[in-house]
C-alpha cells in the first residue's frame, strides 16, 4: 500500500486527527468489494464473487467500535444479500449521485461527514470522495480510477474484490492507534 500527495494535501497528523474520528465507514458495492465483474447463468441469474478478507476487515472495524454501511447504484438482490452477511447497519443500494444522498446517510446513521470515512473505484465515487477528503479520509482500491487517486488519502496495493477493503480498514485502525 502507498500513499500519495491529494490535492487536499494533508499532514501525517492530521490524516491521524481524522482517523481518530471515524466511526462510519462507507464503501462502494462494484469494483470495490468485488472486481467490477458480473457473471450470468444461461437462466441470467447474475452472480459476483466478494473477497471473505473484506469481510474480516468489517468485522476488524466492529471490533474497533467502527461501523460499515454499504453505499451503491447498484439495487441488486446480491449486494443486498452481501450486507446481510456482514451484519451491516445501514445499506444504500439504488443511489445514482451518493453525494446529493450524503445528508440522508448522515440522518439515517446519526454521524456527520467528519466523522465518516470512504473508499470507491471510479468515477460515479468522485463526488463524494472529493467532498469527504476535506473533512476525513478516503481511499480507492489499486484499479480505482485514477481521477480517484488524485484525491485519496489512501491507495490499495490490490484490486478491487482482493482485499482492497481489508487493506484500507487495517490502514484506517492503524492511524487510530
Amino acid at each position: 500500500m502507498f500513499q500519495k500527495t491529494p490535492p487536499y494535501h494533508i499532514s501525517r497528523s492530521d490524516v491521524a486527527a481524522r482517523a481518530s474520528r471515524v466511526r462510519l465507514v462507507l464503501v462502494d458495492n462494484d469494483g470495490t468489494l468485488t472486481d467490477g465483474r458480473s457473471f450470468y447463468t444461461a437462466r441470467g441469474e447474475e452472480m459476483k464473487a466478494y473477497s471473505l478478507r473484506d469481510g474480516v476487515g468489517v468485522e476488524l472495524l466492529r471490533d474497533a467500535g467502527i461501523e460499515t454501511a454499504l453505499i451503491s447504484s447498484d439495487a441488486s438482490e446480491i449486494a443486498a444479500r452481501r450486507a446481510e452477511t456482514l451484519k451491516l447497519p445501514h445499506t444504500f443500494l439504488g443511489i445514482q449521485n451518493k453525494l446529493e444522498h450524503l445528508q440522508q446517510i448522515e440522518a439515517a446513521t446519526g454521524f456527520k461527514r467528519d466523522v465518516m470515512a470512504y473508499i470507491g473505484d471510479d468515477l460515479d465515487d468522485l463526488e463524494i470522495i472529493q467532498a469527504l477528503a476535506k473533512v476525513s479520509v478516503v481511499g480507492t482500491p489499486f484499479d480505482g480510477h485514477a481521477r480517484l487517486r488524485d484525491y485519496a488519502h489512501f491507495i490499495s496495493a490490490k484490486p478491487g474484490g482482493s482485499g482492497a477493503f481489508r487493506e484500507f480498514a487495517e490502514w484506517l485502525l492503524a492511524w487510530k492507534g
